[in-house]
């Protein structure tokens, strides 16, 4: 039996670092990464994760050319979708915007890597990158996923700090039916699309599908950077208008120190009661001490 995990990848090098070293502690034999060469807006970008992942032993990743596959952000692009707003499908209808499109196209590609050929036994877990199992609970969700053939698990839902914890985030409760463990036979018979499982998961349908492992296993640490990290990745995500402030550095700044959400309605409450990852834990006065806001 082997453990693989994707995740697709944009420039969150301090979050690779941990999921990196973390999944190793978990048992993980490799870890796949998908960079696509435009953001889900449409705009060119580099393969940041080209040099960074070279000397990590584990690590497959793989470039997608995504230039004639991504739908442009234009009148034009937003016109192809246009239809899929009258179809039945509930997926079809939340992705007829091209950001949204092309977010789901690079998320969908996970677990569709002509190198890996998987066997029944196999487990395959399907997260974004800043979504990350606990190594001490690894018994425990191998073998739900065995008895079940597919799990989700609950997550600890963080903002900018390891210690700044949500408290009133929408959908299934503690940021569940997101990441996903299943069996290679089981991913294999559904064909799964990892992006139409995790909109769905997330938008309350799975609930009576998939089966969810009753304790928090594991941390989803989003927007873990600096400013400017933030506000490259706000102006090269998909729901960009969902934000409080739209990407306004000001905003952004006053956020960042007063540990205030970028969505709004979403409050945040400071936690350092929480069982934080080991390898957090080991460098959290050193290279992660400024990922801990004071009260």
């Amino acid at each position: 039996m082997k453990i693989y995990s994707f995740a697709t990848c944009f420039k969150e090098y301090d979050i690779f670092d941990i999921k990196y070293c973390t999944e190793k502690d978990f048992g993980v034999d490799q870890i796949i990464l998908l960079e696509a060469n435009q953001t889900f807006k449409g705009d060119e970008k580099a393969y940041n994760f080209k040099n960074i992942s070279q000397d990590k032993e584990g690590v497959l990743y793989e470039q997608l050319d995504v230039r004639r596959k991504f739908i442009p952000n234009t009148f034009m692009g937003k016109l192809r979708l246009a239809y899929k707003r009258f179809l039945p499908s509930f997926y079809q209808k939340i992705i007829s915007s091209p950001p949204w499109y092309n977010e789901a196209f690079q998320r969908s590609m996970c677990g569709y890597v002509p190198k890996i050929n998987y066997s029944d036994d196999d487990i395959l877990i399907f997260s974004d990158l800043d979504e990350i199992l606990m190594p001490s609970m690894k018994e425990d969700l191998v073998n739900a996923t065995y008895k079940y053939g597919i799990i989700t698990v609950k997550l600890y839902f963080t903002m900018f700090y390891f210690n700044l914890v949500s408290v009133n985030w929408s959908g299934p409760s503690d940021y569940s039916y997101r990441l996903f463990m299943m069996t290679g036979e089981y991913f294999k018979q559904h064909h799964i699309n990892y992006d139409k499982l995790r909109k769905n998961g997330e938008n309350c349908k799975l609930s009576d599908e998939i089966y969810c492992y009753p304790k928090i296993a594991g941390f989803h640490h989003s927007w873990l950077g600096d400013k400017k990290f933030i506000i490259d990745k706000m102006m090269a995500y998909a729901h960009e208008k969902e934000h409080e402030n739209g990407g306004e550095v000001g905003s952004i700044e006053k956020s960042l120190h007063d540990g205030i959400s970028l969505f709004p309605g979403h409050k945040l409450e400071i936690r350092n009661d929480l069982p934080f990852l080991p390898y957090i834990l080991s460098h959290k006065d050193g290279k992660y001490k400024k990922y801990f806001l004071e009260k």
